[in-house]
């Protein structure tokens, strides 16, 4: 009887840490799941090289990004599309208190809200684009909307919808890539941030 009882007390004991271990599997799984989900979501910072560039010009000449478009958020969340010369603009109205630099890149980074106004074009977020951007890597996101995935330069693909190219411009900048137009070729394309900075240090 005593070994009976020894028997059933060890069988009692294992299923207890089996169920034990289980919950500790579940817990650190639950853990992987909600870092892996917040790397995800984890604001990115645009090139602080780039925005020192900018913040840098001379305002007295054109700039050389005066035909690339940039970023920001409105207070009514809604995103607005900048040009360097907007960019001055608002810092001179608004902002001159701050360093042009800080400014700039506060506006990158969402950290400073712009007013939608009669001078700027604002858009809403696509909800197409934006579920194909958080549900896949930005790799898999350029392969999907772009030509040429693993080169230098990536080109949008033809007969994208308006109303969502705004959007798939602006994933791309949160991701370091500036867009440009080819009014020879008729095709918009993607340059990372790096290569632009690279070919200025080589004029």
């Amino acid at each position: 009887m005593v070994v009976i009882q020894f028997k059933k007390q060890n069988s009692i004991i294992r299923l207890i840490i089996i169920k034990t271990m289980n919950k500790f599997k579940l817990f650190f799984l639950l853990i992987l799941i909600f870092c892996l989900s917040c790397n995800k979501s984890e604001r990115k910072k645009f090139s602080p090289e780039m925005v020192k560039i900018i913040s840098n010009e001379d305002p007295k000449f054109p700039s050389v990004f005066a035909s690339l478009s940039f970023f920001g958020k409105t207070d009514k969340n809604e995103i607005v599309i900048l040009h360097v010369q907007e960019l001055r603009r608002i810092y001179e109205s608004k902002y001159k208190k701050m360093d042009f630099e800080d400014f700039i890149k506060k506006v990158f980074d969402e950290d400073i809200s712009i007013n939608c106004g009669d001078e700027n074009y604002c858009f809403c977020i696509d909800h197409h684009v934006e579920r194909i951007y958080k549900k896949n890597s930005f790799e898999d996101f350029i392969k999907y909307f772009c030509d040429q995935p693993d080169s230098d330069t990536v080109i949008l693909k033809k007969n994208i919808p308006e109303n969502q190219y705004n959007t798939i411009n602006y994933f791309f900048f949160k991701n370091n890539y500036l867009c440009y137009f080819d009014d020879k070729v008729g095709r918009f394309y993607f340059v990372n941030t790096k290569n632009v900075i690279r070919s200025l240090d080589h004029r």
